[in-house]
C-alpha cells in the first residue's frame, strides 16, 4: 500500500512514527481527528440528566469519583487503573470514593473480577455500554478520569474528558505529548505510587488550582 500511494494523513505524530517503522517512504501529513468540545460543556448539558445519574449509580455529593471509559479490552490496560484505584483506596480508607466503569468488550468478566480480588466491589459500578449522545454526562460524573492505555493513536478520550472539566490522569505515553501538560492541563503516572501521590494531588487542590488546569485544559 505504502509504494502506491504519495502521501499519508494520520492523526498524531505516533502513529506516523509506526508507519515508518513498517516502511512507509511517502510523505506523511499529521491532522489530527476532530472534535466538538461544546458537547462536553458542563453548561451545554442537562443537569438534571447528570443527577439521576448520580442517584442511580449511588454517587453522594462527597464522595470523590474515578472513571474509567471505553472499550473493554486487555490492550486498554484498564487493569493498571484499578489496581491504582484499589492503591489509593488502600492509602487512604477514609477517603469515600466511587470508581465508575463505563463501556462493553471482551475483558468486562475478567475485570469485574479483578474489582472484586481488590476489594472495591462496594465503591465501584459497571454501567455497561452507553450511547454516544450520553458519554459527555458521565465524563461529567468524574473528579478524575484514568487511563492507562499505551494504545491510543491520538487520545481523544482524554480531550473530551478536559472539555468536560474532568481532571484526566494518564500513563505517559508519546502520543499524549502536546495534549497533556503535567501538571499544567492533567497528570501523567508511571506506576501505582505516582497514579497514588497524583490522584491525591487533584483531591486536595484548592479551588483556584482546580480552576487554572481546568482553564488551561
Amino acid at each position: 500500500l505504502a509504494k502506491n500511494t504519495t502521501e499519508f494523513i494520520t492523526p498524531s505524530n505516533k502513529t506516523k512514527e509506526s508507519l515508518r517503522m513498517f516502511g512507509a517512504d511517502s510523505y506523511i501529513n499529521i491532522v489530527p481527528t476532530g472534535i466538538d468540545f461544546s458537547l462536553f460543556k458542563k453548561e451545554n448539558l442537562d443537569q438534571e440528566k447528570i443527577n439521576s445519574i448520580k442517584k442511580e449509580l449511588n454517587i453522594n455529593e462527597d464522595d470523590f469519583v474515578f472513571l474509567i471509559l471505553g472499550r473493554l479490552a486487555k490492550e486498554k490496560s484498564m487493569d493498571v487503573s484499578i489496581r491504582g484505584v484499589a492503591e489509593f483506596k488502600k492509602k487512604y480508607p477514609d477517603l469515600k470514593i466511587k470508581l465508575v466503569i463505563v463501556g462493553m468488550g471482551p475483558a468486562y468478566e475478567s475485570l469485574q473480577k479483578l474489582v472484586k480480588d481488590c476489594g472495591l466491589e462496594d465503591v465501584t459500578v459497571f454501567t455497561g455500554a452507553k450511547p454516544a449522545s450520553e458519554v459527555p454526562l458521565y465524563y461529567n460524573l468524574a473528579d478524575i478520569y484514568t487511563s492507562a492505555s499505551l494504545t491510543e493513536t491520538q487520545g481523544l478520550t482524554f480531550m473530551e474528558a478536559m472539555a468536560a472539566g474532568a481532571f484526566v490522569l494518564a500513563r505517559f505515553d508519546d502520543n499524549l505529548t502536546g495534549t497533556i501538560e503535567d501538571n499544567e492541563t492533567g497528570f501523567f503516572f508511571t506506576d501505582e505510587q505516582s497514579f497514588i501521590k497524583k490522584a491525591y494531588q487533584v483531591y486536595t487542590m484548592t479551588k483556584e488550582e482546580k480552576e487554572r488546569i481546568e482553564k488551561n485544559a
